[in-house]
């Protein structure tokens, strides 16, 4: 079998008996304890989506894989600042050819973070939401500092400070232009004509290769 979804937390450890799995997809729409991840071994999965599920299943689950996880994607985890750690620790010792990374809750550990972008030198795509940051302008230095050559697809929703892209923008000078898939601003205010202006600017002088707002 190369995909599954599982919508409801097994009563049984159906899961062990898909050795060879490529794709998972869990999406239990409640919070469940799901102890049937720990522990278990899927050393060909390439493919994690998961909503709704604990950080430190899904840490362990990521551990026991075998290295080809080149898509995670990762919504509604509780917001636990261990957990998270945990999770970010997992992908940057065991998925060194992820591709796409989407995850929404960094809080406090934006220097284990930068070790995801040291350690995965294929990462392409970043799909993050930083509500929870206090400090936006740590995430774009840290971007502009360590990420990989291949990354420069960005979905970033949730952006609290604006005033922060444009030393982002400025920092991102001499690498491929940037693509922003999806740009959200928490307060729908701060999208304002002189923003718009200025990523306009930098798209001119080719930082931007395009950009699309969710609104």
């Amino acid at each position: 079998m190369r995909y599954f979804k599982m919508t409801r937390q097994p009563i049984t450890n159906i899961l062990s008996s898909f050795i060879n799995l490529k794709e998972l997809e869990l999406d239990c729409g409640r919070y469940c304890s799901w102890n049937c991840l720990e522990n278990l071994c899927l050393p060909f999965l390439q493919i994690l989506k998961a909503k709704t599920i604990p950080g430190e299943k899904l840490a362990s689950l990521i551990e026991n894989t075998g290295g080809y996880l080149n898509e995670i994607s990762i919504e509604f985890s509780l917001p636990e600042e261990i957990n998270n750690k945990k999770i970010i620790q997992a992908i940057y010792k065991k998925c060194p050819k992820l591709k796409y990374l989407k995850s929404i809750f960094l809080g406090e550990n934006i220097t284990e973070f930068e070790k995801i972008l040291i350690n995965c030198q294929y990462l392409d795509e970043l799909f993050i939401s930083v509500d929870n940051l206090f400090e936006p302008d740590k995430l774009f230095e840290i971007l502009t500092k360590s990420s990989p050559t291949s990354l420069y697809k960005f979905r970033i929703w949730n952006l609290s400070k604006p005033e922060s892209l444009k030393l982002f923008f400025d920092n991102w000078k001499g690498r491929h232009p940037m693509s922003f898939l999806e740009f959200d601003f928490k307060n729908g205010r701060d999208f304002t004509s002189d923003l718009l202006d200025l990523i306009k600017k930098y798209k001119g002088e080719r930082v931007i290769a395009n950009y699309s707002f969710r609104r």
